[in-house]
């Protein structure tokens, strides 16, 4: 482990949205980094805002 914290953007694929990569958030979070994968509009729960 290193003493630097690091910011993660994870962006998913066509067929997913942010929250499939909910445990590798919580990995992330829990080793002290930040880390982010939303869901991107038109994709997903959100394919109504296309």
């Amino acid at each position: 482990m290193t003493d630097r914290n690091l910011t993660f953007l994870i962006v998913h694929g066509a067929w997913t949205g942010g929250w499939s990569w909910e445990r590798v958030l919580n990995r992330l979070h829990a080793g002290g980094h930040r880390a982010y994968a939303p869901t991107l509009t038109g994709l997903c729960e959100r394919r109504h805002l296309a």
